[in-house]
């Protein structure tokens, strides 16, 4: 009898500390989130870090402690201007926060070499021209592209990306690049909560696996990239790994 009273409190506590962990779960609403850091470390010991600089809606990047790049963002997190330290710019307007209208290429000499106002939206279902081909993409209501295809002037289709993703729109279960029809890359995704392995192909043959982690948001804040011979993780080799710091309280959720 005395054993037995002493296993029903152990049992009682084993039992709340089970009910206490939540399954993980998105939040339910479209939000991007500010970088505040970014590191890499590879394989030969070498490592990248960027520092991001807020400034109410303008953003310095520093790259191992140099300025790399500017920018400039809606508040709904959607990128106005980048402009390079070589001298490279870029512009962007949208509608509806997110849905882009026209984008602005300035080269290093202060020539304009493009400007796109070739946008037209259906819904989720954007049309644009560059470079002489035909673009469509579609998108779900997390922004997320579903098909994108590019075609010729006859029609022609040149690639396609398809993506697929788990039924919260954001955890993505398979990549697919098409080149004239012939699958030439895939990414395929398993899910656990919040991690991932990705297992990367490159014409039907492994080449790369990844085990990363997204927060409640959707976005990626840490990965290990290998890279692989042949099928099984025997034939994988750490190649480089990736750690993001975040604010996602910085910007405006996105109406969808």
């Amino acid at each position: 009898m005395k054993k037995l009273l002493l296993i029903l409190p152990l049992l009682f506590w084993i039992g709340c500390e089970d009910e206490s962990e939540e399954p993980f779960s998105l939040v339910d609403e479209w939000v991007e989130c500010a970088y505040l850091s970014l590191d890499y470390s590879y394989e030969d010991g070498t490592t990248d870090s960027y520092e991001y600089i807020w400034d109410g809606l303008s953003m310095d990047i520093y790259r191992n402690g140099s300025l790399y790049v500017s920018r400039l963002y809606n508040n709904y997190g959607r990128y106005l201007y980048i402009g390079y330290v070589d001298g490279n710019k870029y512009y962007y307007e949208f509608d509806d926060g997110w849905k882009i209208t026209r984008s602005i290429t300035i080269n290093t000499n202060g020539d304009t070499t493009n400007d796109n106002s070739t946008y037209t939206w259906d819904g989720l279902t954007v049309t644009y021209q560059s470079g002489g081909l035909y673009y469509t993409k579609t998108h779900n209501s997390y922004g997320k592209t579903l098909l994108e295809t590019v075609a010729d002037s006859s029609g022609q289709e040149w690639y396609r990306d398809e993506n697929t993703y788990k039924e919260d729109g954001r955890r993505l279960l398979e990549f697919k690049y098409y080149y004239y029809n012939e699958l030439i890359q895939q990414h395929i995704y398993e899910w656990d909560g919040n991690v991932y392995e990705r297992t990367d192909y490159i014409d039907g043959e492994m080449n790369g696996k990844r085990i990363g982690e997204i927060n409640k948001y959707g976005k990626e804040v840490k990965w290990d990239h290998y890279t692989c011979e042949g099928e099984g993780v025997d034939n994988c080799t750490l190649s480089y790994s990736m750690e993001a710091e975040l604010d996602c309280d910085y910007f405006d959720p996105i109406p969808n």
